[in-house]
């Protein structure tokens, strides 16, 4: 089956509505928890800031309904923009 476009698999947040602190993804990451942290800063910022999250996948924004797909169920997910 074929789903339509944009379709996003549902995600249940781990925190609702609250931050990750940098201490807690470096304990989930330390304690070998399955962790995708997703860089969706858009291009330009992205380009222009040389800060980078080591391991973290860079998807702009705007293409996060279309790369779904490229991501493992199962992964506690962490979302990074600035």
């Amino acid at each position: 089956m074929t789903e339509p476009p944009g379709f996003m698999a549902p995600v249940t947040p781990t925190f609702p509505g609250n931050r990750v602190t940098p201490a807690q993804l470096q304990a989930w990451v330390q304690a070998g928890e399955p962790v995708l942290v997703l860089d969706v800063r858009d291009r330009q910022r992205w380009a222009a800031e040389a800060a980078r999250l080591p391991g973290a996948m860079w998807v702009p924004i705007e293409e996060l309904p279309h790369r779904a797909r490229d991501f493992r169920s199962g992964l506690r997910l962490v979302v990074y923009c600035s």
